[in-house]
């Protein structure tokens, strides 16, 4: 008899360049956790969006659970990080979402606090994400191809896939990435002045 191995779960990491506003060039990128049944996929068509209660968690759930951040043209660190959860209906986190989601973002604000204690300030995005996929208890971090456009198509490939023993490479593929993406605004608004 085969036995089939439990789904891995993975905060996917999804950089983008967006548009242009006002003669600025902006990157971003978002995590949110995704299920791997194959536990080793390399597209992200193959990865799934966790619904409601799908990963069979009650205090620390991981559906809906969001990270983002933000990178421009003029200054080469990442800013305007945050995390939370996304409403169930619409853009405003509601009642019903406070008593789905309360417990665990209590829970990862302790788990946050506790690392803090531990080891002291978050120094760089890539640092806090790793952060945030311990205390969420991940079995890896994936980060995908930039996307040019925003959107996010099956076909996109998989760059790194980092299991938690190996996370110090994933603090620094996520700060090399913040610099590349500013590199590349920095390129977009070179050919935008020209």
């Amino acid at each position: 008899m085969v036995q089939q191995l439990p789904p891995r779960y993975a905060l996917v990491l999804r950089p983008w360049v967006s548009t242009v506003s006002g003669g600025d060039v902006y990157a971003h990128f978002d995590t949110l956790v995704m299920q791997d049944a194959e536990r080793r996929s390399i597209r992200y068509g193959d990865y799934r969006v966790l619904g409601q209660g799908d990963d069979g968690r009650k205090t620390l759930r991981l559906d809906r659970f969001r990270f983002q951040c933000q990178i421009d043209g003029r200054r080469e660190e990442s800013y305007a990080w945050q995390w939370g959860y996304q409403p169930a209906n619409g853009s405003i986190f509601g009642p019903r979402d406070m008593e789905l989601y309360g417990p665990s973002i209590a829970a990862i604000n302790r788990g946050l606090d506790r690392s803090y204690r531990e080891d002291g300030a978050a120094e760089g995005v890539g640092r806090f994400v790793v952060r945030l996929a311990r205390v969420l208890k991940l079995d890896a971090i994936v980060l995908l191809e930039t996307s040019q456009t925003g959107s996010f198509c099956d076909d996109l490939e998989v760059t790194r896939s980092i299991e938690p023993s190996h996370y110090g490479e994933a603090i620094r593929s996520i700060d090399a990435l913040v610099g590349d993406l500013h590199r590349a605004c920095v390129q977009r608004m070179g050919r935008l002045a020209a």
